[in-house]
């Protein structure tokens, strides 16, 4: 009977890690989307590099984001990321981190016909 317990509880808190993973992923996805993607960095705004999450390593990510987000900040001297709250840098940051050009699920802003997606 302790077995099943057991096994019924690690199943559970491996649910619950899986989703809570997930639902990082998909708010930082979303945030990314809105907020840099679309309004700034998707090759139509002229003076903006397109940016994808592979765009940068795992270490250039890291990189951008240290104290405080002063190189993005650098950047966006007109107020562009004001609006970002702290939860939302974080979800940004984890979102394309996790999906760098050196990590195990490397992705792009492209489609299956080779055109940008937004």
């Amino acid at each position: 009977m302790k077995k099943i317990t057991t096994l019924i509880m690690i199943l559970a808190i491996s649910l619950i890690s899986v989703v809570a993973f997930a639902s990082t992923h998909d708010g930082g996805r979303q945030v990314w989307k809105k907020n840099c993607r679309v309004a700034c960095h998707d090759g139509k705004t002229p003076g903006s590099p397109v940016l994808s999450p592979d765009s940068k390593t795992q270490y250039q990510w890291k990189n951008s984001f240290a104290n405080n987000r002063n190189y993005i900040l650098k950047f966006h001297t007109k107020g562009e990321v004001d609006k970002i709250n702290s939860k939302q840098w974080e979800a940004i940051y984890d979102f394309v981190s996790h999906h760098a050009h050196d990590s195990n699920n490397p992705e792009d802003c492209m489609g299956a016909t080779g055109a940008l997606v937004n």
